[in-house]
């Protein structure tokens, strides 16, 4: 069983298939269409796994939808406005707040 079906059975029994999260899969898949991993593997095999990880934390919708789109602003040709758009405030708020701020100085 592939990482993306397995993500749906747990989307199934746990979201009751959530219309949110279908669609933000679909969205990562076809954003990062054609990115791989180092590894060679399909680079969409991050963010599910990400969101696989958040599902047996329990946490909500909107967390579980920022995972699947956590890198697509710095990964994509994704903006914050396209995720607000498409998922609302809360979405583009989480994955703000997860994008990598490039230029952080370490002291």
């Amino acid at each position: 069983m592939s990482i993306e079906e397995q993500f749906r059975e747990i989307v199934e029994k746990k979201y009751d298939n959530s219309p949110a999260i279908i669609t933000a899969l679909e969205e990562a898949k076809r954003i990062h269409d054609g990115q791989k991993r180092e590894s060679g593997e399909p680079f969409v095999v991050h963010p599910i796994s990400v969101a696989i990880i958040l599902t047996e934390y329990g946490l909500d919708e909107p967390a579980i939808v920022a995972a699947l789109l956590h890198d697509s602003v710095e990964d994509t040709r994704t903006t914050y406005k396209e995720i607000k758009e498409k998922f609302g405030k809360e979405v583009e708020d989480l994955v703000r707040g997860v994008t990598k701020v490039g230029g952080i100085k370490k002291y």
